[in-house]
């Protein structure tokens, strides 16, 4: 796969992160409406009997969040060794981390039981995810020339 499906894919996924991350709360922001708000980390687990589960995430995000991380391992596995360093491996660790979380968290609409574990930093995952874009955009160049020498000259290669 050519390096612009993968930034577009990464593109797509860090989009649709901050839009579940805020619970849509950037959307109206966008449009004035009110302030917008944030949730960067969350880890937390909770398993037990004798209540009735109520999940702090709505349907909606916890789709979005489970489509965004789907998206995230499919963008980082178009870049494969195109990404430089240990960065992409952490990324794909919090995209997997995240689908885990949220797949866990979309059974509840599916039968009841108690069990919720989330594990997700968005701020680190979109963080990675504009390094990652960065990174092929700056190989994609080169692939495809280069950029043009400061003193303006052009030396045979």
């Amino acid at each position: 796969m050519k390096p612009k499906h993968a930034m577009w894919t990464l593109g797509a996924y860090a989009g649709l992160l901050l839009l579940a991350s805020t619970r849509f709360s950037v959307v109206s922001w966008m449009f004035g409406r009110w302030a917008w708000t944030w949730e960067y980390f969350q880890y937390s687990c909770r398993n037990g009997w004798g209540y009735q589960y109520q999940s702090d995430y709505s349907f909606a995000v916890v789709l979005t969040y489970l489509v965004a991380f789907v998206v995230g391992i499919v963008g980082y596995v178009i870049a494969g060794k195109r990404i430089a360093g240990g960065w992409s491996f952490l990324a794909l660790i919090l995209c997997v981390l995240g689908s885990i979380s949220f797949f866990i968290e979309g059974t509840h609409w599916l039968w009841e039981h108690h069990l919720s574990w989330i594990a997700i930093c968005p701020a680190a995952s979109i963080a990675l995810a504009a390094l990652a874009i960065i990174q092929l955009a700056k190989r994609t160049d080169l692939a495809a020339g280069g950029y043009a020498p400061k003193d303006g000259r052009i030396t045979p290669a």
